[in-house]
This record gives C-alpha cells, sequence and structure tokens, in this order.
C-alpha cells in the first residue's frame, strides 16, 4: 500500500567463489521506505580483536566475535562493511535477496520496531560474545543474530525459504542468542559489584533490569487493565479488550490526533506504575508533550513530569502534569519562595531566592492532598499571579519561606528552583518528583497522588 514502509528478511547466498556451488545463506533485516528503497539493514558479522568486520571469523575458539550492525545502504556504510558487502567473493550483490514482507506499517511504527533491535545493540556488542565457525558448531554466527533481532522486534519468524521454496540453509539460527545476552548481562552485574564490594543500589539495579527487559524484547511501555482507549469512532473500549485490527486514536509525529489500527497486543509485569491524578501508566510511555522543552515530540512521560511540561488531551487542551491544572490557569502561575536547604540554614535564616507552581500539591495533616494556593486561601493571603508574591490586607508583599523536605521516594529530583539549579523543597511543578506529590512504594507500584 503506498505510503507504507517495511520489515523484510534478507539473505545472501553464501556460494564458493569457484564452484559457485551454494554453501548456505547468511540472513539479515532490511527496512525499505514507501518507495520500496532499502535505507537501512540490521547484519550480524564476525568481528576481529581490532573492531574489524568479517565476511567470515575465524575458527572455532578463535578471537572474533559476533557483533550487531544497523547501517545504512544509501552510499553511507563505513569502508570496511563496504568491503564484507561488495567484496565480489561470498557476499556479492547479485546473490542478494529478499524474502517476503515481515512487517508492513506507517514510518513510525517501522522505526518502532527497528527500534526495540538497536536499543540493545551497543550492549550486545560489548559483551564479547564467542563467533562460529560457517558449520554453526559450537557457538554463534549472522544467522543466530538474524534470528535475535527478529525476536527483539516481536516477530515469530521461522526458518525463511528460498525463492525456490527450498529452505535454505541456514547454521545458526535455532542457537537462542537471547538466553546467552541475558546471562553475559546478569554476569556483568555481578562483576560490578563484585568490583564495589557492595550491592547494586535501587538505581543501579533499576538500570540493569531496564537492559534485561531491553535484551529480551520487553515493550515494557503500557497501561494497566481497564485504561479506557478512545476508539476512533468516539466511544472507549478498555485496553485490555482492544484487539488487532482495531481502529484507535492518538496523537501522530506532528502532533495530530489520528486513526491507527492495532497491530499487534502485548501483557507485561512491570515494577513501577505512575499514578498521573488517576491515569495509571509506566514512566516510560512515550506521550505528546504539549508544552515546555518537550513541546510537540513524543517522549517518555515522566520526562514530561520531570521538566515542568503538560499534557494534551484529545480535545487540545494542555494540562500542566504535576500540578493537574490548566496551562496558563492561576494555579499554573509561579509563586515566589524563599528556600532553606537544611534546618541548619532554617535557623541561620539563610535563604535562597526561587519559585514554586503556586498549584503544587502537598499533604495536610491528615494526608489530604492540597495545593499551595488552597493553604494560602486558608491562611488569608491573597496571590498576585503576576508578580508572584502574597500578601495579606493591610500587609506588605511578601515571600513564602519553607524549609527542603529530605528526598525518598523512587524518583528523588529536586523540587524548588533557584539560580544554582533545583533543591528539595515545596517545589517547582515541573521538577515534582515522589517527594512532595506523595509518591508511595507498595506491591510493586508507585502511586504519585
Amino acid at each position: 500500500m503506498a505510503g507504507e514502509h517495511t520489515i523484510e528478511i534478507g539473505q545472501f547466498e553464501i556460494r564458493d567463489p569457484v564452484t559457485n556451488l551454494y554453501l548456505g545463506s547468511h540472513l539479515f533485516w532490511v527496512m525499505r521506505d514507501s518507495s520500496g528503497a532499502v535505507v537501512r539493514e540490521m547484519h550480524g558479522l564476525a568481528t576481529d580483536s581490532l573492531g574489524n568486520a568479517k565476511v567470515f571469523g575465524g575458527p572455532l575458539n578463535s578471537s572474533d566475535t559476533i557483533e550487531m550492525y544497523d547501517v545504512t545502504r544509501s552510499g553511507m556504510l563505513s569502508d570496511q562493511l563496504r568491503n564484507v558487502f561488495t567484496s565480489g567473493s561470498f557476499f556479492s550483490e547479485s546473490s542478494r535477496s529478499t524474502i517476503g514482507s515481515t512487517f508492513i506499517g506507517s514510518e513510525a511504527e517501522v522505526l518502532a520496531r527497528w527500534a526495540q533491535a538497536t536499543a540493545i545493540l551497543e550492549v550486545f556488542n560489548r559483551l564479547n560474545i564467542d563467533y562460529g565457525p560457517l558449520t554453526g558448531i559450537g557457538n554463534y554466527n549472522s544467522n543466530s543474530v538474524a534470528r535475535y533481532v527478529g525476536q527483539l522486534m516481536g516477530f515469530d519468524v521461522p526458518p525463511p525459504l528460498r525463492a525456490s521454496g527450498v529452505e535454505p540453509s541456514v547454521p545458526g539460527w535455532k542457537k537462542d542468542l537471547m538466553a546467552k545476552v541475558v546471562d553475559g548481562i546478569l554476569d556483568d552485574m555481578a562483576r560490578l559489584e563484585k568490583e564495589m564490594g557492595r550491592p547494586l543500589n535501587a538505581e543501579e539495579l533499576q538500570r540493569y533490569v531496564d537492559v534485561i527487559e531491553a535484551a529480551q524484547g520487553l515493550t515494557s511501555d503500557c497501561f494497566p487493565a481497564g485504561t479506557p482507549i478512545l476508539l476512533q469512532c468516539g466511544k472507549t473500549l478498555p485496553i485490555d479488550e482492544v484487539d488487532v485490527g482495531d481502529v484507535v486514536l492518538s496523537y501522530d509525529a506532528t502532533g495530530t490526533l489520528v486513526p491507527g489500527r492495532v497491530t499487534r497486543t502485548f501483557r507485561n509485569e512491570v515494577s513501577h506504575l505512575l499514578d498521573v491524578h488517576g491515569l495509571k501508566v509506566t514512566p516510560g510511555h512515550a506521550t505528546l508533550c504539549g508544552d515546555g522543552m518537550f513541546k510537540g515530540r513524543h517522549v517518555p512521560i515522566i520526562d514530561i513530569l520531570l521538566s515542568d511540561g503538560a499534557l494534551e488531551r484529545a480535545d487540545g487542551s494542555l494540562i500542566r502534569m504535576a500540578i493537574n491544572a490548566p496551562v496558563g490557569s492561576v494555579a499554573d502561575a509561579f509563586v515566589k519562595v524563599a528556600v532553606a536547604a537544611t534546618p541548619e540554614d532554617m535557623r541561620n535564616d539563610t535563604l535562597t531566592d526561587g519559585e514554586m507552581r503556586v498549584g503544587t500539591l502537598l499533604f495536610d495533616r491528615e494526608g489530604v492532598p492540597v495545593s499551595v494556593l488552597d493553604c494560602l486561601t486558608v491562611e488569608g493571603y491573597a496571590f498576585d499571579p503576576k508578580t508572584g508574591l502574597v500578601s495579606k490586607p493591610g500587609a506588605a508583599s511578601a515571600l513564602l519561606v519553607r524549609q527542603a523536605a529530605p528526598a525518598r521516594g523512587l524518583y528523588p529530583d529536586p523540587l524548588a528552583r533557584d539560580a544554582g539549579g533545583y533543591s528539595d523543597g515545596w517545589g517547582m511543578g515541573g521538577q515534582q518528583a515522589a517527594t512532595d506529590r506523595g509518591a508511595a512504594a507498595a506491591g510493586g507500584e508507585v502511586e504519585l497522588i
């Protein structure tokens, strides 16, 4: 269909340069644009100790390793890869072909699938996985990588057929690289703990968890069961009832709300969820940012929260994510504050000028969330959104003074903004983290109230 991009399995038929005898196939992945032109390829290649890609690796137990290469075909191949693919011996262009389309979709959908493989590329190449010879005995080869890349992109791919309908010789295709990669990451984690002489802390451990999930091709960005999804017809359907072929509405790369057909569904177990004023979502879920430094871009929703960004509703209205208030409203304005970074600073009256969203949420003594503006109103203060100052009738305008709160929770990012950056305190709405927004880790779920 016009305008659609594809991902396909490609192959080089490997033949003896003297006898032209078919020896086997080197499989790889191909991305084509809407015109049918090849724009990218993903190969597994033997690589020597100097980092040079090779047509074939050395014998069993040599120093060659197997690495992943994400390359373009538009004249931008590096010299070493051009020598591999145009050597005229085994990988000749005349023996190059593709074996049908595995995935057809929009450019964004195709790039998203491709990114699931490239996300682990650098880690994979650092693992120094031994390369196996053409016979596939012992170690892993290019076809092992081809199968693994297909798994990462979410494809259930059987050994492909040649154009003649005959199954090609693809040594290494059935080797399970995924388990090998995960084991390598776990070994690296154990090595790091041994070097440091201590267990990994929560942040370090989470980084390894993220890498392992990427190595398993897990798309862990999702919503809990029951989350309503807007359909093209205007009705909503719980996400767990959405099926392949349903047409849902979402924002495209230009920020336009458009219909799109569901191409696959998946279920995940995740360690953390953000409760964004009732909407539970994984922190890394790509979300359209309506205001702030990421305006007009799809970025992880946690980045929108931590950068003082706004979410865009289906009707086009903008909501400041951290404070759940309309952009441009009184609650969205900044109130001037003086921040004491430590109890000692508070006693010594050592304060730093800063500002925060007046709609920033706090907890009262009963644990009920209230905004700074609510507190000011109850105490009889008036807030001027133009100057950011507060005052009482008959008194001069003033700054709020608050002592910084100790960081706690999953995302201990700073909350109150000052000239030197940010420091924990009542906070700036866009730097809301697990501190004053009431994050609680319980039962594997993080709740932001």
